[in-house]
Protein backbone atom coordinates (compact mmCIF):
# COMPACT_ATOMS: atom_id res chain seq x y z
CA UNK A 1 0.00 0.00 0.00
CA UNK A 2 2.84 2.37 0.82
CA UNK A 3 4.46 1.77 -2.57
CA UNK A 4 1.15 2.38 -4.36
CA UNK A 5 0.83 5.66 -2.46
CA UNK A 6 4.39 6.66 -3.38
CA UNK A 7 3.85 5.78 -7.03
CA UNK A 8 0.68 7.87 -7.00
CA UNK A 9 2.56 10.76 -5.45
CA UNK A 10 5.14 10.59 -8.26
CA UNK A 11 2.32 10.83 -10.78
CA UNK A 12 -0.04 13.33 -9.12
CA UNK A 13 2.37 15.34 -6.96
CA UNK A 14 -0.43 15.41 -4.41
CA UNK A 15 -0.75 13.49 -1.16
CA UNK A 16 -4.54 13.63 -1.36
CA UNK A 17 -4.79 12.17 -4.86
CA UNK A 18 -2.03 9.66 -4.11
CA UNK A 19 -4.00 8.35 -1.13
CA UNK A 20 -7.11 7.55 -3.19
CA UNK A 21 -5.76 4.51 -5.13
CA UNK A 22 -4.59 2.56 -2.03
CA UNK A 23 -7.85 3.54 -0.30
CA UNK A 24 -9.88 2.04 -3.16
CA UNK A 25 -7.68 -1.05 -3.42
CA UNK A 26 -7.86 -1.69 0.33
CA UNK A 27 -11.57 -2.51 -0.11
CA UNK A 28 -11.03 -4.89 -3.02
CA UNK A 29 -12.25 -8.29 -1.86
CA UNK A 30 -9.66 -10.23 -3.86
CA UNK A 31 -6.99 -8.26 -2.00
CA UNK A 32 -8.67 -8.83 1.37
CA UNK A 33 -9.02 -12.51 0.60
CA UNK A 34 -5.35 -12.88 -0.28
CA UNK A 35 -4.31 -11.21 2.98
CA UNK A 36 -5.72 -14.26 4.74
CA UNK A 37 -4.10 -16.85 2.45
CA UNK A 38 -0.53 -17.91 1.76
CA UNK A 39 -0.55 -17.20 -2.00
CA UNK A 40 2.38 -15.22 -3.38
CA UNK A 41 0.65 -12.88 -5.84
CA UNK A 42 0.81 -9.93 -3.44
CA UNK A 43 4.51 -10.57 -2.85
CA UNK A 44 5.14 -10.44 -6.58
CA UNK A 45 3.11 -7.25 -6.88
CA UNK A 46 5.32 -5.73 -4.17
CA UNK A 47 8.50 -6.63 -6.08
CA UNK A 48 7.09 -5.19 -9.31
CA UNK A 49 6.16 -1.90 -7.63
CA UNK A 50 9.57 -1.73 -5.94
CA UNK A 51 11.30 -2.28 -9.28
CA UNK A 52 9.72 0.96 -10.58
CA UNK A 53 11.64 2.96 -8.00
CA UNK A 54 14.90 1.16 -8.67
CA UNK A 55 14.48 1.79 -12.38
CA UNK A 56 13.96 5.48 -11.65
CA UNK A 57 17.21 5.53 -9.70
CA UNK A 58 19.01 3.51 -12.38
CA UNK A 59 18.16 6.13 -14.99
CA UNK A 60 20.12 8.62 -12.87
CA UNK A 61 22.83 6.36 -11.46
CA UNK A 62 23.91 3.30 -13.49
CA UNK A 63 24.94 1.26 -10.44
CA UNK A 64 21.27 0.84 -9.57
CA UNK A 65 20.83 -1.37 -12.62
CA UNK A 66 22.53 -4.06 -10.53
CA UNK A 67 19.95 -3.71 -7.75
CA UNK A 68 17.18 -3.58 -10.36
CA UNK A 69 18.45 -6.93 -11.62
CA UNK A 70 18.18 -8.42 -8.14
CA UNK A 71 14.56 -7.31 -7.81
CA UNK A 72 13.73 -8.56 -11.31
CA UNK A 73 15.23 -11.88 -10.28
CA UNK A 74 13.00 -11.86 -7.21
CA UNK A 75 9.97 -11.17 -9.42
CA UNK A 76 10.59 -14.18 -11.65
CA UNK A 77 11.68 -16.38 -8.75
CA UNK A 78 8.38 -15.65 -7.02
CA UNK A 79 6.17 -16.60 -9.96
CA UNK A 80 6.38 -16.82 -13.74
CA UNK A 81 3.35 -14.54 -14.15
CA UNK A 82 5.51 -11.45 -13.69
CA UNK A 83 7.84 -12.17 -16.61
CA UNK A 84 6.23 -9.30 -18.57
CA UNK A 85 8.07 -6.82 -16.33
CA UNK A 86 11.25 -7.44 -18.33
CA UNK A 87 9.55 -6.01 -21.40
CA UNK A 88 8.41 -2.88 -19.57
CA UNK A 89 11.89 -1.49 -19.00
CA UNK A 90 13.15 -2.54 -22.40
CA UNK A 91 10.30 -0.69 -24.10
CA UNK A 92 10.85 2.44 -22.05
CA UNK A 93 14.58 2.49 -22.80
CA UNK A 94 13.92 1.76 -26.46
CA UNK A 95 11.70 4.84 -26.73
CA UNK A 96 13.43 7.19 -24.29
CA UNK A 97 17.02 6.22 -23.48
CA UNK A 98 18.54 3.69 -25.86
CA UNK A 99 22.04 4.26 -24.56
CA UNK A 100 21.03 2.55 -21.31
CA UNK A 101 19.91 -0.69 -22.95
CA UNK A 102 23.36 -2.20 -22.50
CA UNK A 103 23.15 -1.54 -18.75
CA UNK A 104 19.66 -3.03 -18.68
CA UNK A 105 20.96 -6.18 -20.37
CA UNK A 106 23.34 -6.39 -17.41
CA UNK A 107 20.30 -6.21 -15.12
CA UNK A 108 18.70 -9.10 -16.97
CA UNK A 109 21.87 -11.16 -16.52
CA UNK A 110 21.90 -10.36 -12.80
CA UNK A 111 18.22 -11.35 -12.64
CA UNK A 112 19.04 -14.66 -14.29
CA UNK A 113 21.84 -15.33 -11.80
CA UNK A 114 19.58 -14.43 -8.87
CA UNK A 115 16.86 -16.70 -10.22
CA UNK A 116 19.36 -19.55 -10.56
CA UNK A 117 20.58 -19.02 -6.99
CA UNK A 118 16.99 -19.12 -5.73
CA UNK A 119 17.08 -22.81 -6.66
CA UNK A 120 19.97 -23.56 -4.30
CA UNK A 121 17.89 -25.92 -2.16
CA UNK A 122 16.92 -27.79 -5.34
CA UNK A 123 20.57 -28.50 -6.17
CA UNK A 124 21.49 -29.29 -2.57
CA UNK A 125 18.95 -32.11 -2.77
CA UNK A 126 21.01 -33.77 -5.50
CA UNK A 127 19.36 -32.36 -8.62
CA UNK A 128 21.40 -31.53 -11.71
CA UNK A 129 21.46 -28.70 -14.25
CA UNK A 130 19.54 -30.90 -16.70
CA UNK A 131 16.89 -31.46 -14.01
CA UNK A 132 16.72 -27.69 -13.53
CA UNK A 133 16.29 -27.01 -17.24
CA UNK A 134 13.72 -29.77 -17.67
CA UNK A 135 11.67 -28.60 -14.70
CA UNK A 136 11.62 -24.99 -15.87
CA UNK A 137 10.49 -26.07 -19.34
CA UNK A 138 7.71 -28.11 -17.72
CA UNK A 139 6.67 -25.10 -15.62
CA UNK A 140 6.57 -22.88 -18.71
CA UNK A 141 4.33 -25.41 -20.45
CA UNK A 142 2.09 -25.99 -17.45
CA UNK A 143 -0.28 -23.07 -17.78
CA UNK A 144 -1.85 -24.35 -20.99
CA UNK A 145 -0.73 -27.95 -21.28
CA UNK A 146 -3.23 -29.42 -18.86
CA UNK A 147 -6.08 -27.30 -20.27
CA UNK A 148 -5.23 -26.90 -23.96
CA UNK A 149 -8.76 -25.72 -24.84
CA UNK A 150 -8.85 -22.89 -22.30
CA UNK A 151 -9.99 -19.74 -24.19
CA UNK A 152 -7.49 -17.02 -24.98
CA UNK A 153 -8.13 -13.63 -23.37
CA UNK A 154 -10.24 -14.75 -20.42
CA UNK A 155 -8.55 -12.27 -18.08
CA UNK A 156 -10.12 -9.39 -20.04
CA UNK A 157 -13.60 -10.84 -19.65
CA UNK A 158 -13.01 -11.43 -15.96
CA UNK A 159 -11.99 -7.79 -15.51
CA UNK A 160 -14.87 -6.43 -17.55
CA UNK A 161 -17.73 -8.63 -16.33
CA UNK A 162 -16.61 -10.63 -13.30
CA UNK A 163 -17.35 -13.90 -15.12
CA UNK A 164 -14.69 -16.57 -14.76
CA UNK A 165 -14.18 -19.49 -17.13
CA UNK A 166 -13.58 -22.58 -14.96
CA UNK A 167 -12.69 -26.19 -15.67
CA UNK A 168 -14.42 -27.78 -12.70
CA UNK A 169 -18.02 -28.27 -11.62
CA UNK A 170 -21.07 -28.33 -13.85
CA UNK A 171 -21.11 -24.66 -14.91
CA UNK A 172 -18.32 -23.54 -17.28
CA UNK A 173 -18.68 -19.86 -16.33
CA UNK A 174 -19.24 -18.58 -12.81
CA UNK A 175 -19.69 -15.12 -11.38
CA UNK A 176 -16.77 -14.15 -9.15
CA UNK A 177 -18.24 -12.91 -5.84
CA UNK A 178 -15.31 -10.51 -5.32
CA UNK A 179 -16.14 -8.56 -8.49
CA UNK A 180 -16.93 -4.86 -8.13
CA UNK A 181 -17.33 -1.85 -10.37
CA UNK A 182 -13.73 -0.67 -10.01
CA UNK A 183 -12.49 -3.62 -12.09
CA UNK A 184 -14.08 -2.54 -15.40
CA UNK A 185 -13.48 1.11 -14.53
CA UNK A 186 -9.76 0.37 -14.14
CA UNK A 187 -9.77 -1.40 -17.50
CA UNK A 188 -11.46 1.56 -19.19
CA UNK A 189 -8.99 3.88 -17.47
CA UNK A 190 -6.09 1.88 -18.87
CA UNK A 191 -7.32 2.61 -22.39
CA UNK A 192 -7.81 6.28 -21.59
CA UNK A 193 -4.48 6.68 -19.82
CA UNK A 194 -2.69 5.05 -22.75
CA UNK A 195 -3.70 7.94 -24.99
CA UNK A 196 -3.08 10.56 -22.32
CA UNK A 197 0.40 9.20 -21.54
CA UNK A 198 1.55 8.79 -25.13
CA UNK A 199 4.30 11.42 -24.77
CA UNK A 200 5.99 9.24 -22.11
CA UNK A 201 6.87 12.35 -20.10
CA UNK A 202 5.79 10.90 -16.73
CA UNK A 203 8.03 7.97 -15.87
CA UNK A 204 5.80 6.17 -13.39
CA UNK A 205 2.64 6.64 -15.42
CA UNK A 206 4.44 5.25 -18.48
CA UNK A 207 5.72 2.25 -16.54
CA UNK A 208 2.24 1.48 -15.19
CA UNK A 209 0.68 1.70 -18.66
CA UNK A 210 3.39 -0.52 -20.18
CA UNK A 211 3.15 -3.02 -17.34
CA UNK A 212 -0.65 -3.19 -17.43
CA UNK A 213 -0.78 -3.90 -21.17
CA UNK A 214 2.10 -6.37 -21.21
CA UNK A 215 0.86 -8.25 -18.16
CA UNK A 216 -2.77 -8.50 -19.30
CA UNK A 217 -1.72 -9.58 -22.79
CA UNK A 218 0.69 -12.21 -21.47
CA UNK A 219 -1.94 -13.46 -19.00
CA UNK A 220 -4.36 -13.88 -21.90
CA UNK A 221 -2.57 -17.04 -23.02
CA UNK A 222 -2.89 -19.23 -19.95
CA UNK A 223 -5.32 -20.39 -17.31
CA UNK A 224 -6.26 -17.65 -14.86
CA UNK A 225 -7.56 -17.34 -11.33
CA UNK A 226 -9.19 -14.18 -9.90
CA UNK A 227 -6.12 -13.62 -7.72
CA UNK A 228 -4.05 -13.08 -10.86
CA UNK A 229 -5.77 -9.71 -11.19
CA UNK A 230 -3.75 -8.50 -8.20
CA UNK A 231 -0.81 -7.82 -10.50
CA UNK A 232 -2.94 -5.22 -12.29
CA UNK A 233 -5.62 -3.93 -9.91
CA UNK A 234 -3.54 -1.67 -7.59
CA UNK A 235 -2.01 -0.02 -10.65
CA UNK A 236 -5.44 0.11 -12.28
CA UNK A 237 -6.75 2.23 -9.41
CA UNK A 238 -3.94 4.71 -10.05
CA UNK A 239 -4.92 4.85 -13.73
CA UNK A 240 -8.54 5.39 -12.70
CA UNK A 241 -7.71 8.38 -10.51
CA UNK A 242 -5.38 9.75 -13.18
CA UNK A 243 -8.05 9.48 -15.89
CA UNK A 244 -10.70 11.12 -13.69
CA UNK A 245 -8.27 13.90 -12.84
CA UNK A 246 -7.64 14.55 -16.54
CA UNK A 247 -11.38 14.57 -17.26
CA UNK A 248 -11.96 17.13 -14.51
CA UNK A 249 -9.09 19.25 -15.83
CA UNK A 250 -10.55 19.14 -19.32
CA UNK A 251 -14.04 20.09 -18.10
CA UNK A 252 -12.63 23.04 -16.15
CA UNK A 253 -10.59 24.13 -19.16
CA UNK A 254 -13.63 23.88 -21.44
CA UNK A 255 -15.76 25.93 -19.04
CA UNK A 256 -13.11 28.64 -18.85
CA UNK A 257 -12.89 28.67 -22.62
CA UNK A 258 -16.65 28.96 -23.01
CA UNK A 259 -16.79 31.62 -20.31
Amino acid sequence: MILIFLIGKRIFNSNFLAAIPPAIFSFDRVFLQQLKLSMIDLIQTFFIALSFFLFEKALKDKKFYFFLGIILGAVIATKYLGVAIFGVYFLYLLFKKRQDIKFYIGSVIVAGIFYFLSWTAFFLNGKTISDFVRLNIDIARLYRSYLPDYPVGEIWRLLATGNWRVWFGETPNIAVPEFWIFWPLSLISLVGATFLARKLDNLFLTLIVFWSWLYLISASFHVIFPRHLLLFLPFGTILLVYSLKEVVNYVNWYRRKRG
